[in-house]
């Protein structure tokens, strides 16, 4: 192979309300906001094969990641996906926290929805943890994952 990834540049999340989104990642996981953008039509339309793309991007950084939250402004036939983890294409973000039911409870006040129960991890290498997934009302899901 004459070529390798280099590391990780973002996670991408599109979203319905930029603020909301971006208020929760800042206000409730601790993430710094960074930059906002308007993304050039034609550069928009260009890398995601969605003709009439105009977006506007906000960028947050947390320990180790960054989360690119895009809100699209057209085209207007846009909708909210509904898949479930199960379904094929559905994907998650998971960041490992130290105290998982603080996070569930402070990500339930600002509106997202505890998807199952928190669980206790009983095997693999992060066995004695605990994990939970949530989800927002625009169908984005993140696990979150205390070490033992």
């Amino acid at each position: 192979m004459s070529y390798r990834v280099q590391g990780v540049n973002h996670h991408g999340i599109t979203v319905a309300d930029l603020n909301r989104s971006a208020a929760f990642f800042v206000d409730v996981l601790g993430f710094a906001r960074g930059a906002t953008v308007e993304l050039d039509e034609t550069f928009s339309a260009g890398v995601t094969g969605v003709e009439g793309a105009i977006i506007t991007v906000t960028f947050v950084e947390g320990p180790g990641i960054t989360v690119e939250l895009l809100q699209y402004r057209a085209p207007d036939d846009r909708m909210v996906v509904t898949a479930r983890p199960c379904d094929v294409g559905s994907a998650h973000l998971a960041l490992f926290v130290d105290d998982v039911e603080a996070v569930v409870d402070a990500s339930v006040r600002a509106g997202w929805n505890l998807a199952g129960v928190i669980q206790p991890i009983v095997t693999g290498p992060r066995a004695g943890g605990k994990a939970a997934y949530l989800r927002d009302a625009d169908g984005t899901t993140l696990e979150l994952v205390q070490r033992p």
